[in-house]
């Protein structure tokens, strides 16, 4: 490993070091992952670097879980902390061949962060409220929660909620955000008739999802529904959403159509990517942003 690939690494505690085969290398604070990626269909770029990996995840053909294969004498750590931009999060791999991150959520941080900003400088009484649907370990919202903002997050899976927990006590931010642990259409449901508004809503869908009374999410059938609930608890011209997928076949042009059905208005539509050591884009879902925010006239 290069000084230079160290110091990268130090500085975000996360990188994508190299794709190819079928498989992406990763660096998670102190530790080296192979996991794999459909999509690196080319040749890797930094053969000698993979051979550092601390472990593998394998996946059976036709099954949705796998094992950890160790590539290391030194043991894996059931769990380990990685920082970025200040903030800690626990890494934890998982059956799913998930780590309790996904990277490709700080991209749109900056974007979220500017808008909200913006509000508090307007509005210093007044708490942004914002909502986290299937909000997973809440790799994208704990910056909101450093931000003072009023987050609600919104999963049904325990698991998560646990991950979550965990990233908020180590950050010392336990107790400043609502958790619900609900099926995501339920809760909806129920907010509408409460009429509540959110200044902002986070959505990070799964491409299939099971509730904790076994209510079912596929994202093909219910994801029209889901972004006409979306558009009613929002603030009126004062107001983003921001949704992103990891759902096979899913293209920034079918978010487009899908948010032009229900707002209208054009949507900032994109694909999501992250960047190797070497500078090669690997694919890594797709995102929709749409800002609602009018000026006065």
């Amino acid at each position: 490993m290069t000084d230079e690939f160290a110091e990268k690494v130090a500085e975000t505690g996360y990188k994508l070091i190299d794709t190819g085969n079928g498989r992406k290398l990763e660096q998670f604070g102190k530790y080296m992952l192979i996991r794999p990626i459909s999509t690196a269909i080319w040749k890797p770029a930094k053969a000698e670097l993979w051979s550092q990996a601390h472990a593998e995840f394998y996946r059976p053909k036709a099954k949705d879980t796998g094992d950890w294969k160790m590539l290391s004498p030194a043991p894996l750590p059931k769990n380990w902390p990685l920082t970025h931009k200040g903030l800690k999060y626990n890494i934890e791999p998982n059956q799913f061949g998930n780590v309790g991150l996904f990277a490709e959520h700080w991209i749109y941080q900056e974007w979220m962060t500017k808008i909200i900003l913006n509000w508090q400088e307007q509005e210093k009484d007044r708490p942004i409220k914002i909502l986290n649907l299937f909000s997973y370990s809440g790799s994208n919202s704990l910056n909101l929660v450093r931000l003072g903002c009023d987050l609600t997050n919104v999963d049904s899976s325990r698991q998560s909620m646990a991950l979550l927990t965990q990233n908020l006590l180590v950050n010392g931010l336990a107790g400043k955000t609502r958790l619900i642990l609900e099926d995501v259409k339920k809760f909806l449901a129920k907010e509408i008739k409460r009429g509540s508004k959110y200044d902002g809503i986070m959505l990070d869908p799964p491409t299939f999802g099971r509730g904790p009374e076994g209510e079912i999410f596929k994202i093909e059938t219910d994801i029209n529904e889901l972004i006409a609930m979306c558009a009613q608890l929002v603030i009126p011209d004062r107001s983003f959403i921001v949704m992103t997928c990891h759902t096979p076949g899913l293209l920034p042009s079918t978010l487009q159509n899908l948010f032009f059905s229900v707002f209208n208005q054009p949507t900032q539509t994109a694909e999501l990517v992250l960047s190797d050591i070497v500078g090669r884009s690997l694919p890594a879902g797709v995102i929709a942003k749409i800002n609602l925010d009018r000026p006065k006239k």
